[in-house]
């Protein structure tokens, strides 16, 4: 069996909703239609719960403009629409004759150049909240580096290796390395080695050991720093970086305001916001990669679960947290008070738990295939 981690079975089934969307030239227009059914169920549910919360804004739900939690379900179907164009260069390489450039991925290149625009995209205007397009242009250089990236490079990317089937271990021993030292072909090979042969096989074993070394300490390096990053945001978030919070929104550069506050946006900064947005895909990039190469090699019991279940958590912890907001729960809690945001998080835990039950993963799969079912209880399954 191939070894996986938790992080890597999730990315495993995000890279298949993705290729799925586009399979050897033809389009499932079922996926899509299915999250652009959640959203417009979303956005119907946030108007209502926003109700009581914040008072009627507007007399009808408004689904062309979108800025809270809904947003993420609009640009995934947008990002889905863009895969089409982008399939043709998953996996392929620039020719090698080419001075330079020879054997560069042609994803990278495209991923590169989609997270300029990602940077430049910052600077347009008028478009408001628009199709939430400020955060769609902000973070498809993430949704994209998975796609490109898909499951296989991922586990490779964390440097975990293929183990060896339980049978095999059974049999031949418990360790990864028994196996692959007794079998058979290798066996006839060790017979017919020259002394020559076994020379570059020693050699070649010790470059994959330098190889391999080298790799372990660059993902220890970034490991320890996606760490430095969790415990900076961690305790910055209220302090230092409070006044460069829209950057985690995706939000439009314009909406920073820096001429409001020249003593955190010096002039340097404030004619280049672009680098705050690219510190921000720095540290994400670090704390998820954290996370990822942390995840044990196990199915975790609750983390799995929860895991598992996230579209039914992020859509109806909206409703919750809008009536907890209307009740003056949320405003009660003073951010300085250590003890009120401990309890805070800890109700968030709970409440992400239980919503996480069985029961509403049943309900929201019902839900969601509800307009696709040709007849009968079963093909709503």
């Amino acid at each position: 069996g191939r070894a996986q981690t938790a992080a890597g079975r999730g990315s495993r089934r995000a890279s298949r909703a993705a290729t799925n969307t586009w399979t050897e030239g033809h389009f499932n227009w079922k996926r899509c239609a299915s999250v652009l059914w959640l959203y417009l169920l979303f956005q119907t549910l946030v108007f209502f719960s926003e109700i009581p919360a914040y008072g009627r804004t507007t007399r009808f739900p408004d689904y062309l403009h979108v800025s809270g939690a809904p947003w993420y379900l609009l640009a995934l179907l947008l990002w889905y629409l863009m895969i089409p164009f982008f399939d043709a260069y998953r996996g392929r390489v620039l020719p090698h004759g080419l001075p330079i450039l020879g054997g560069l991925s042609y994803s990278l290149i495209v991923w590169c150049l989609m997270t300029i625009m990602s940077l430049a995209g910052g600077y347009l205007v008028g478009l408001h909240d628009f199709l939430a397009l400020d955060r769609v242009i902000a973070f498809a250089p993430f949704f994209f580096a998975g796609y490109f990236l898909g499951p296989e490079r991922l586990m490779k990317l964390l440097g975990v290796e293929p183990q060896p089937c339980a049978e095999a271990r059974r049999v031949y021993g418990a360790t990864a390395e028994d196996v692959q030292a007794h079998t058979p072909e290798r066996d006839v090979r060790a017979v017919g080695n020259t002394a020559k042969s076994r020379r570059k096989e020693t050699s070649s074993r010790k470059a994959d050991r330098r190889g391999s070394l080298q790799s372990h300490r660059l993902v220890g390096t970034l490991t320890v720093l996606g760490l430095l990053a969790f415990l900076i945001i961690g305790t910055q978030s209220f302090d230092h970086l409070l006044p460069y919070r829209n950057v985690v929104y995706g939000a439009w550069y314009y909406r920073f305001h820096p001429e409001e506050n020249p003593a955190a946006f010096p002039a340097g900064l404030a004619t280049h916001l672009w680098l705050l947005r690219l510190a921000w895909m720095l540290m994400a990039g670090l704390m998820s990669f954290a996370v990822l190469v942390l995840m044990p090699n196990r199915q975790v019991p609750l983390l799995t679960m929860l895991g598992q279940r996230t579209l039914q958590i992020y859509i109806l912890h909206r409703p919750i947290r809008d009536l907890l907001l209307a009740a003056g729960v949320i405003t009660a809690v003073n951010p300085e008070n250590p003890v009120q945001v401990l309890a805070l998080i800890g109700l968030s835990v709970v409440v992400t738990v239980l919503l996480s039950a069985e029961i509403f993963q049943k309900l929201l799969s019902r839900i969601q295939n509800l307009p696709f079912c040709s007849g009968g209880r079963r093909s709503c399954d």
